[in-house]
């Protein structure tokens, strides 16, 4: 099937006098790890051509592996954000706190926020290890020991956490589903769970929204 629609891909490109680079076309297969032996086995053509088949992928920035665990797009946000860190902290004796914090937020934040709606399911390990390293930011910032509590210190610069702030992005891209603000192709995935079994016990759940 994922041939044949390649296939039409192509077609379209051809007639809208386009052509397909298969070189730049890959092919990255979503999978567990116990079932990754059997992944491993696809292979999908196109115009006659093997596609190079790869464990992860970047999209717009966002770095996606074939288990979704979503560790190396956390590792190369990382590596941006302390470097560019350290570019504040090696100036920051010489600015006042108002501008250290201007700056982390113009060139350093928005790398931890970009597309956080995609990766906030990275799990419990990583999402600590984001929140660590803002964690160190606040202290830059702020010019506090290393091991000054942290959350005061949000307090005091008026930030939350990233999984909070996270978690207040989904709710909010939720709602334009559920009131038709976003594309169609993401409403059409809210499926409300109605229950019209008479036998069936009214509870607070019974109207749960599930996606398709």
């Amino acid at each position: 099937r994922l041939e044949e629609d390649l296939s039409q891909v192509a077609k379209w490109i051809m007639e809208n006098g386009l052509k397909m680079n298969i070189a730049k076309t890959q092919l990255m297969v979503l999978s567990r790890k116990y079932n990754r032996r059997k992944s491993d086995d696809v292979q999908v053509r196109s115009t006659d051509q093997v596609l190079t088949k790869q464990v992860s992928v970047k999209y717009l920035g966002v770095h996606i592996g074939r288990d979704l665990n979503w560790q190396l797009h956390i590792d190369s946000v990382r590596k941006k954000y302390l470097a560019k860190l350290a570019l504040i902290r090696r100036a920051g004796h010489y600015l006042p706190c108002s501008i250290r914090k201007l700056l982390y937020l113009a060139i350093v934040f928005p790398h931890l926020d970009y597309c956080s709606v995609v990766w906030h399911s990275c799990g419990t390990t990583l999402s600590d290890w984001v929140e660590r390293i803002q964690n160190y930011a606040v202290r830059m910032i702020l010019q506090k020991p290393p091991r000054t509590r942290s959350h005061p210190l949000r307090g005091m610069l008026g930030w939350t956490t990233l999984h909070h702030r996270r978690h207040l992005a989904m709710l909010g891209k939720v709602y334009r589903c559920l009131t038709n603000r976003a594309p169609a192709f993401l409403t059409a995935k809210f499926v409300a769970n109605v229950v019209h079994n008479v036998n069936y016990p009214s509870t607070r759940r019974k109207n749960n929204l599930h996606l398709k």
